[in-house]
């Protein structure tokens, strides 16, 4: 017999994770994760993004917030342990993302360590960590990163590191999805188009990118069918993924861009 509606995407007793660096999004995931029924965990060292989560979510006593680093390995892997002997984790959604602009003739070694250590080490960790609770306790879960669909095609000129850093969540998505699937291990991913707040911004490429001095193909007329997205629409996506609606859903990128590649 099929399950009714609210149970396929009720997550009652689920306990999740958020993993953000300073970002908007973090808020807008754990609401609808907490309105699910989950107990969720934020992690973001950004004092200032967790007090804006606090403030938006106090109604809800199920949420909880962790001054943790996602780019420290060390903090990351010690959140996850002493979660995994707490009571485990079910869900983990893994949100961090900088968003660095320039021509590739310009890209310095310094831009591509920031861009990296942000985009694809702090996710590919807190990926690992998750895997290793999720194993520890033997009871599966889901695993959702947040990515771009500039990882598929080229949307903005000057994006080869961002591009190239976000592809890498990607693939990494993938790979883990193949190899822990035997372990009830669902790993997807959310493709996000024209959404703003979906990243923090280098210094001074959010007035670029706002001026519309960023051109490409995502800014030429009639390419946003469905006009720009909210993170509304991202946090939905997630929470499907995260939901068991899609308990046989694993190694997807899942394009949320409103119609901008059939374009």
């Amino acid at each position: 017999m099929n399950p009714f509606p609210e149970e396929l995407y009720s997550l009652a007793c689920k306990i999740a994770v958020v993993a953000d660096h300073g970002g908007t999004g973090g808020a807008e995931v754990s609401d609808l994760l907490l309105r699910s029924g989950a107990t969720v965990f934020l992690l973001d060292s950004d004092q200032a993004a967790r007090d804006r989560a606090t403030t938006i979510l106090a109604r809800h006593a199920a949420f909880h917030t962790a001054d943790v680093d996602v780019r420290d390995e060390a903090q990351v892997t010690a959140f996850f342990a002493q979660q995994a002997e707490a009571g485990g984790v079910d869900v983990t959604v893994i949100l961090p993302a900088y968003y660095s602009n320039r021509s590739l003739l310009d890209v310095t070694a310094q831009q591509w360590e920031t861009s990296q250590k942000l985009n694809l080490w702090a996710p590919l960790v807190c990926l690992r960590e998750a895997v290793r609770a999720m194993t520890a306790t033997g009871r599966g879960g889901s695993i959702v990163t947040v990515s771009t669909i500039g990882s598929l095609v080229p949307v903005l000129r000057g994006n080869s590191v961002y591009g190239a850093t976000r592809g890498g969540v990607t693939n990494m998505t993938k790979a883990a999805a193949l190899e822990y699937a035997p372990a009830g291990i669902r790993v997807n991913c959310v493709l996000v188009g024209a959404v703003e707040g979906k990243f923090i911004d280098e210094e001074g490429t959010r007035e670029r990118r706002m001026s519309g001095e960023i051109t490409g193909p995502i800014r030429e007329p009639g390419r946003l069918p469905m006009g720009r997205g909210d993170l509304g629409d991202v946090a939905a996506a997630v929470h499907f993924l995260a939901a068991p609606a899609s308990k046989y859903i694993t190694g997807q990128a899942l394009a949320v861009e409103g119609g901008f590649l059939l374009t």
